[in-house]
């Protein structure tokens, strides 16, 4: 798939989690969302994979580079293996096929009084969808049924309000097709008149006036709400900082980190009071081994800055070569500069970052020489971090003069111990209704001990213990089915014999 079009489809839907992050500050998202006690961007997060469920041919297998894509652009961390049940389940339930926290998007616009709310989340809807029907595979039955569904999203935005959603499903379709596509689209028309979503979109738009209506009245809680005590944003910080702190392992990069912090909150204080001091820069190399969390807690620094007030957003951008070398001359920064754009005030997070420095051509060199420029240009509201093998980052900080200055702050993940690797095999099973007998736990921690021992230099740490417990789903599913043992007992329980055989679980 087009590199270039996954990174604007992940700069829209990250822009849109921003949005949902914000109205959760305000104390807007828990009035609207009905859907879970959890945040908006979860539940925005549920609803576009609905619709891409909903969209995908149920009988075809979701194939890997439409999972890579899913992944890239939302977040997920679904694979062949388990993204197959999640769908089943979202196509059983007895949902409307079409958006059910659209009618609640309705009332935030309501709340914010532009009535742009509910198109924007059409127009992303629409997006991510786009780009899976680009990928390989996308058939007539997906494509007419994509189109269906975003007029059904369009129409009820444009009923609720007197605002048209500028979206055309047929906008990427090539011309050759189009005719076909329209024509398509007219028959499911009349096959398919979609009865009972077009009742509850007549139910939900009534519902929808009168809940603003309601909420009009006491409007003046949104003032108070964007006027939060500074009490309740420590209350949001320390929340942030109890996930750092609850992480499996990683002792000494926890310790680094709150050092960290504190010295970019006293520099905060020192520019509120015209105190003269030169502050030590937010960038910061992450040197470690693959799955030993850089990401997660790259992540987490975001949020705990916005909470702070270093940061103005707190949003996070990862990125890779791809996504900031390009093809031709001129090209390169262009790529480099929009990835900055869009990171601007989070966290821009830089995934093998060695590779830039590591090739062949002077694209690679030309993206680190723009990204220096655009990390002093943007020091004040820009974390940048970038990754990688330690070895290999030696190299990339001495690639330009300017990096080893620009990155002040190097943390180093160590790998897991065997025990470690026992606490996050035990969450997955946990997570997951599996009951373990210590006979199996002190098998997997043997198991654990003699891979360490053993572990080459790109160990995979946490995702080893992933891939080790997917092999054990899977193989205890081979045996419950072969011996046709279905009870609920059997199906939440793991054997000594589902253990899987030595190296089916490293990559």
């Amino acid at each position: 798939m087009n590199t270039e079009f996954v990174s604007q489809v992940k700069g829209v839907v990250h822009s849109f989690y921003n949005i949902a992050d914000d109205l959760d500050r305000r104390g807007i998202g828990k009035q609207i969302n009905k859907i879970s006690d959890g945040p908006l961007r979860e539940a925005i997060r549920a609803e576009i994979l609905l619709f891409i469920f909903k969209v995908i041919d149920p009988d075809q297998l979701v194939s890997e580079e439409r999972i890579e894509y899913i992944n890239d652009c939302l977040g997920t961390d679904f694979t062949q293996f388990n993204i197959e049940p999640v769908r089943k389940k979202a196509l059983d339930e007895s949902l409307p096929q079409i958006s059910v926290l659209l009618p609640a998007f309705m009332i935030i616009d309501g709340h914010l009084g532009n009535n742009d709310f509910s198109s924007a989340y059409v127009r992303t809807v629409s997006f991510v969808t786009i780009g899976l029907l680009n990928s390989k595979g996308a058939s007539l039955k997906e494509t007419v049924n994509y189109c269906r569904r975003i007029r059904l999203y369009s129409e009820l935005v444009e009923r609720g309000f007197d605002c048209k959603p500028e979206i055309d499903p047929y906008k990427h379709i090539d011309d050759d097709n189009k005719p076909i596509i329209e024509a398509m689209v007219k028959i499911d028309e009349k096959i398919n008149p979609y009865k009972e979503e077009r009742k509850y979109l007549e139910s939900a738009v009534e519902i929808v006036r009168k809940t603003i209506e309601a909420e009009r009245k006491t409007d003046s809680h949104i003032v108070k709400e964007n006027n939060r005590k500074p009490e309740m944003m420590k209350k949001n910080c320390i929340s942030s900082i109890d996930r750092l702190d609850s992480l499996i392992g990683l002792k000494s990069v926890k310790k680094q980190i709150h050092m960290i912090l504190n010295v970019q909150v006293v520099n905060k204080k020192c520019v509120e009071y015209k105190i003269d001091r030169q502050p030590i820069g937010m960038h910061m190399i992450f040197s470690g081994n693959p799955g030993t969390g850089k990401t997660t807690v790259a992540r987490l620094i975001g949020e705990i800055y916005h909470d702070e007030g270093i940061l103005s957003k707190g949003q996070f951008i990862e990125v890779s070569r791809a996504d900031l070398v390009g093809k031709y001359v001129g090209h390169t920064a262009q790529m480099v500069k929009k990835a900055v754009e869009d990171a601007k005030g989070g966290v821009l997070f830089i995934d093998e970052a060695y590779s830039l420095s590591n090739s062949e051509d002077d694209f690679g060199r030309e993206a680190i020489d723009t990204l220096v420029k655009e990390m002093e240009d943007n020091r004040d509201d820009l974390v940048v971090i970038a990754t990688g093998y330690p070895a290999l980052m030696q190299d990339f900080m001495y690639s330009n003069p300017g990096l080893r200055s620009r990155f002040p702050i190097t943390v180093e993940f160590p790998d897991y111990s065997a025990e470690e690797l026992l606490q996050i095999f035990k969450t997955f099973c946990s997570e997951n209704s599996f009951s373990v007998s210590p006979e199996v736990i002190y098998k997997v921690k043997m198991i654990f001990r003699s891979e360490i021992a053993r572990k080459k230099s790109n160990f995979g740490n946490a995702r080893m213990v992933r891939n080790f417990y997917e092999k054990m789903v899977m193989k205890q599913a081979t045996r419950l089915v072969g011996e046709n043992t279905l009870e609920v007992d059997d199906i939440t329980e793991f054997l000594a014999e589902d253990l899987p055989d030595r190296g089916l679980w490293e990559r």
